[in-house]
């Protein structure tokens, strides 16, 4: 049985940190990432299978042009949409690519992945690393969202899979990397 220390016996600590060295550390691991970015839902570390498919992923992004085509069959309730997500935030923060977009079943299941996207980079440590993503903010819908970020400029965008990708253009940019997540529903499944 573990035994409750009273209140008075815990204690705050606070640590300071070298931004470039936890940016670094942000980058180099998935666990670092994703503890950080989302401390309540990443508790535990990520299990090898996944490292390796991470691994595969940002090889991909990490490149500065081309579409690979990675494609991850993962049983429902194995946390694909976490990892997407992760990946996605991966790209805004050390790629340069600057036009990522979320395809998902629907427009709502899109539009919360994004917002979930959002509040990891509003993350408390991952703002104090790198700055506002807000700060540049020129479009702010549920779908889309347009800001100067680290340098560079960023349209962030979700669609459900019934929406229109072809002729995609904003900022004169087009999307560079397009992520699927969960883009079947039970009708076309059985298919």
């Amino acid at each position: 049985d573990l035994e409750e220390l009273p209140p008075e016996d815990h204690e705050l600590a606070e640590y300071t940190f070298d931004r470039s060295e936890f940016a670094t550390a942000l980058q180099n691991s998935l666990d670092v990432l994703a503890s950080t970015a989302m401390p309540d839902t990443c508790t535990l570390l990520w299990p090898p299978t996944y490292q390796v498919m991470w691994q595969l992923c940002r090889e991909a992004v990490d490149k500065s042009r081309g579409f690979d085509r990675i494609y991850l069959g993962i049983p429902r309730g194995f946390c694909k949409t976490t990892f997407v997500r992760l990946l996605i935030l991966y790209i805004i923060l050390f790629t340069d690519r600057n036009f990522p977009v979320l395809l998902n079943k629907t427009s709502e299941l899109a539009e919360n992945s994004l917002l979930s996207i959002t509040n990891m980079l509003d993350n408390p440590n991952i703002a104090a690393t790198f700055g506002s993503w807000r700060t540049n903010l020129t479009r702010d819908t549920l779908g889309c969202k347009q800001f100067s970020f680290r340098g560079r400029k960023q349209v962030l965008g979700a669609i459900g899979i019934s929406g229109s990708i072809r002729g995609l253009n904003v900022l004169d940019r087009r999307p560079d990397v397009m992520v699927y997540d969960d883009i079947q529903d039970w009708a076309n499944a059985a298919h």
